[in-house]
């Protein structure tokens, strides 16, 4: 199997635990805070990593202690760092406002993991690159043309790419997102995403569009499941039933299963299935990502057959 590269920077969640998010203008009381290595990238490696696979994160973090942080995080969790480089500047952060049904509200403050650097792509890595996961995170600031360039090369020597756009789709440049259409060949958006890419158009009639295009789509909508639209077939999933304490990650976790997915062959109506598990699962945990193994935890023959 080849690599599975993952694009859209490492930092801190700072997470504080509140009773409640308080409208502009008013109070609320802060019950327990934390800090964990997040971002959207390590959230979609440590799924691939538990699923099996080895997921390269494409980033670059601060020459400070936070930086230390993540490379200690990324040696524990025994994921390459072989992409990963210390820049002069500091690692970014996000605050995670975690409420006590689960949801959460981000913040978050960009810091160098979002500069461009040939050297964070060995030649070896990039060469043997099967599945490219692009996260539009790191499509909001001057290095994204040199980023989408290199996304092009990729594609053109016969890497997948994966879009997951992120909730600040309506922040990216229009002309990247067009040229990330232009690439891409699975879309992974939620809801609220998918009405913003489709501008004048329904989120269904722009999902077949793109499918017009030879690009699938998969419309994640949390809790009620979600649609893979593929070659013009609209094939619905239903979410796994669990107690949520924490829906930090959870888009993350579904994304790193497809491309774990698309790495291993399995065709796209099942690996929805295998994501909309692995989504479920991260919600359970506290943090925006953690070590499982699905079998142990659902003991359904759907992953067991899946994860083979």
């Amino acid at each position: 199997m080849g690599n599975i590269l993952i694009f859209g920077g490492l930092i801190i969640d700072r997470y504080l635990l509140v009773d409640r998010y308080p409208e502009r203008g008013g109070d609320g009381t802060i019950t327990d805070s934390f800090d964990t290595v997040g971002g959207c990238a390590v959230n979609i490696a440590v799924t691939v990593k538990n699923l099996g696979a080895v997921p390269y994160v494409v980033s670059a973090i601060g020459n400070d202690l936070w930086g230390d942080e993540i490379m200690q995080f990324m040696q524990e969790r025994q994921l390459p760092v072989n992409c990963v480089k210390r820049a002069e500047g500091h690692t970014g952060y996000c605050l995670v406002f975690l409420e006590p049904d689960g949801e959460r509200t981000f913040l978050t403050y960009k810091g160098c993991e979002a500069e461009y650097a040939d050297a964070l792509i060995s030649g070896a890595v990039f060469d043997d690159c099967l599945i490219a996961v692009v996260t539009g995170y790191c499509l909001l600031d001057a290095s994204s043309q040199k980023w989408i360039e290199k996304f092009k090369a990729l594609k053109s020597k016969g890497s997948l790419i994966i879009f997951d756009p992120s909730p600040m789709v309506d922040k990216i440049d229009k002309s990247y997102v067009s040229e990330m259409m232009s690439i891409c060949d699975v879309l992974t958006p939620n809801e609220s995403e998918a009405k913003i890419l489709a501008g004048k158009k329904t989120p269904e009639q722009w999902a077949r569009s793109c499918n017009d295009n030879d690009i699938s789509v998969i419309i994640k909508k949390g809790a009620d499941g979600g649609v893979l639209y593929q070659k013009g077939a609209q094939i619905p999933y239903d979410a796994i039933d669990v107690h949520a304490i924490d829906t930090t990650g959870a888009g993350d976790s579904f994304t790193g299963a497809v491309a774990y997915a698309l790495a291993n062959k399995i065709p796209l109506e099942k690996g929805v299935l295998l994501a909309a598990e692995a989504a479920a699962i991260t919600t359970t945990i506290k943090g925006p990502n953690g070590t499982f193994k699905m079998n142990e935890m659902f003991q359904t023959t759907k992953s067991e057959t899946l994860t083979k």
